[in-house]
């Protein structure tokens, strides 16, 4: 039998999740920006609560990250950032916050999402900008960046979206931490 050609098929990338963690809200209020997620990983189709607390993240001093999706994804994307974010303040100033680490990742998502091996991840994006303004961004699988006073992602989009939508005020500095 003659192995020399042997056909193995399309090759795929990340296209099948296997390890996937769920939900991430953030939310700007009068002082700054609260972020929660849950600690559930799914591992194929079964739920195993096994305490995943690494998904939210200081990335800077003035800027927080929390992700869902495929954990393999969001450790890569995370070791990226970080690396980023350390060869920035090894320069001596720090020229990234929460604007220039979402426009980044943005990039990134969109980049891997055209070569067919994409980030399966929801990302909130939050902190101080450089003039004191407070930020909320989400940046999807696609590299889609969105700005708003609240973000949900995974399965808290679909029950907690509409709750804010009907709850939380058009101005988001009348929102104390305690409410």
């Amino acid at each position: 039998m003659n192995f020399a050609h042997v056909e193995k098929g399309p090759i795929t990338h990340t296209t099948d999740p296997v390890y996937m963690v769920s939900s991430v809200v953030g939310m700007k209020y009068k002082d700054g920006i609260i972020m929660a997620g849950d600690t559930n990983l799914s591992v194929g189709t079964s739920i195993r609560l096994m305490t995943v607390t690494d998904r939210i993240q200081h990335m800077t001093p003035r800027t927080i990250m929390g992700f869902s999706g495929e954990y393999s994804d969001f450790q890569e994307s995370s070791r990226d950032l970080k690396e980023l974010v350390l060869s920035d303040s090894i320069q001596g100033t720090t020229y990234l916050g929460p604007k220039e680490l979402t426009h980044y990742l943005s990039s990134v998502h969109y980049y891997k999402r055209n070569n067919m091996d994409p980030y399966l991840n929801s990302v909130v994006i939050g902190g101080y900008d450089f003039n004191g303004d407070l930020l909320l961004n989400n940046v999807d699988a696609f590299g889609t960046l969105l700005q708003n006073n609240y973000f949900t992602t995974s399965y808290s989009h679909y029950f907690c979206n509409a709750i804010f939508a009907a709850e939380y005020p058009a101005d988001y500095t009348t929102v104390t931490k305690e409410k």
